[in-house]
């Protein structure tokens, strides 16, 4: 069972979805505002005893329009106690890129960039490059279901081993916005770093403060570029000592911070 649902369970006085507007529940604010835009009119919010956001700007926000709103240190990543099966090493990786996704269609939101990551997937030439999802996309790229058919929970172990066969990710969030996806990270970019592959990323507004950037390739320093071939360019560019480096001190950095430790969220939501 998922973290996740497990979690649900254990706290019934918490809307995790945001379909029970009551000032005996507490609202819990986990997906991007494109996502579940309902969930962040301002009238809705009030309508429930207390709100949570792991997003410091909306709390700002949130608390200056007399809105109880806690804020999570950080976005919760549930299913995160995972680790791959094995190590691979440098040598035996895939020599390209891999895309994990659900296939999205482009949403309305202004700040949507879920779609993009088959943009710029289909976009890539010169490497080698394949795709996961329970939904086939990108063709001959496609690869299939990881796991057991029915898809994975976020950072199975299944997800983690598929990742760890790369030398690189497409790891974009589902939003970037400088208010909507403020302090946005997810499993989508820890789990690049649990598996020693080094993430192409897009997506949390202010990620260059909250993760050393130099554990992850930034794809707004290529994404203005006319052609995506400056990004394969530098793929291939960084040399093995370079990644073992760069995947080394990711692993080590996530290890020590856990960002989203589900424990700590729990011990906040017990006070609720």
């Amino acid at each position: 069972m998922s973290e996740y649902v497990k979690t649900i369970g254990e706290y019934p006085n918490i809307d995790f979805v945001g379909n029970s507007p009551s000032k005996d529940k507490s609202l819990f604010l986990l997906e991007a505002p494109n996502i579940q835009p309902q969930n962040y009119l301002s009238e809705k919010l009030k309508q429930y005893k207390k709100v949570y956001t792991w997003n410091s700007r909306l709390y700002e926000e949130y608390k200056a329009l007399g809105i109880d709103v806690v804020k999570l240190p950080n976005f919760p990543l549930f299913d995160n106690y995972y680790i791959p099966d094995t190590y691979v090493k440098f040598e035996d990786k895939i020599d390209g890129i891999c895309l994990i996704c659900r296939y999205r269609e482009k949403q309305s939101s202004d700040f949507d960039i879920s779609y993009k990551r088959i943009e710029v997937f289909e976009s890539l030439e010169g490497i080698t490059k394949h795709c996961y999802g329970k939904i086939p996309y990108c063709g001959d790229h496609y690869k299939g279901v990881i796991g057991d058919g029915n898809g994975t929970y976020p950072s199975s172990v299944d997800k983690l081993n598929m990742l760890a066969k790369y030398k690189f990710n497409l790891c974009f969030e589902n939003a970037y916005h400088e208010m909507g996806s403020f302090d946005y990270i997810t499993e989508k970019i820890t789990d690049c770093f649990k598996a020693r592959t080094v993430p192409v990323y897009y997506g949390c507004y202010n990620i260059q403060d909250r993760i050393p950037k130099e554990l992850y390739i930034d794809f707004r320093d290529f994404r203005d570029f006319c052609s995506p071939d400056v990004l394969v360019e530098y793929m291939k560019s960084i040399t093995k000592d370079q990644y073992i480096e760069m995947t080394e001190k990711a692993y080590e950095w996530e290890k020590e911070n856990k960002l989203g430790d589900i424990e700590e969220l729990k011990r906040i939501l017990d006070n609720d």
